[in-house]
């Protein structure tokens, strides 16, 4: 399983910590399919998982996010969405079948007013109906879309996906999805994966692994100026269908610029 998570792709920083703009961007994603490959090689991989964990682009929900961007919200979105699909057409040649999920962020919602918004109007939902589309002569890639919100479970495996941003306590992540997710499906969890905190923690309570993912942006002004501060990385997983996950690759990806 590949997570994609906290791209920001449009967001332009420079500071102490990182440095991070669209050419950046492109730089490091390409850098994490070629790493994968390899491992997917060495893992002697059939079927690849692709889960879109969220804010993929920058967007516009506030002005600190329009003055950090270097190109506007609708067009962030069509180019994030290219590479993407070009990314996810390079990996079906590695593997026999591709499916891919997504959860929406909070970052292309069309509401700037977190208030005021409904959380499932984001315009980051186009990305997969897009990708469908440009990707429907590739017979290895199948686009799977969320059952419940932005709630996504993977096919056969009681992995439990969320962006995370309506997550107030990460510790409670598994307990709260496992009783969303009993709740919608009569089945229990094993795994939760988020993103939206921009850095990486494992956390295992009542058996259930909760897993965050680094960001591929990095620090941004916001983080130097909090004194926050987590590497830029994506995380790709193994699992077999004995015990689970027996391999997680956390590829930081601050030594692209």
């Amino acid at each position: 399983v590949m997570f994609w998570s906290d791209w920001h792709y449009g967001m332009v920083t420079d500071n102490i910590w990182n440095k991070y703009n669209p050419d950046i961007c492109k730089k490091r994603i390409k850098a994490f399919v070629e790493m994968s490959k390899e491992f997917i090689r060495l893992n002697n991989i059939d079927v690849l998982n692709i889960v879109m964990l969220g804010d993929a682009s920058h967007g516009a929900i506030h002005t600190t996010c329009r003055i950090e961007s270097e190109e506007k919200a609708c067009d962030q979105l069509m180019h994030v969405a290219e590479i993407m699909g070009e990314a996810i057409n390079n990996l079906s040649n590695e593997v026999n079948h591709v499916y891919l999920y997504s959860c929406y962020g909070n970052h292309m919602r069309t509401i700037q007013n977190k208030s005021e918004s409904i959380h499932s109007d984001n315009m980051e939902k186009i990305i997969p109906w897009w990708i469908e589309q440009r990707l429907q002569n590739n017979s290895k890639v199948e686009i799977l879309y969320s059952e419940y919100k932005e709630f996504t479970k993977l096919s056969g495996k009681n992995i439990c996906c969320v962006h995370g941003d309506l997550e107030k306590n990460f510790k409670d992540i598994g307990v709260t999805l496992n009783t969303l997710f009993s709740r919608k499906f009569g089945e229990t969890i094993d795994y939760t994966v988020s993103g939206d905190k921009h850095h990486l923690e494992e956390f295992e309570r009542f058996d259930i692994e909760s897993i965050l993912i680094r960001s591929l942006c990095g620090a941004d002004d916001y983080s130097n100026d909090n004194r926050l501060y987590s590497r830029p990385g994506q995380t790709l997983m193994i699992f077999n269908d004995v015990y689970g996950r027996e391999a997680t690759y956390h590829i930081p990806l601050d030594f692209i610029s």
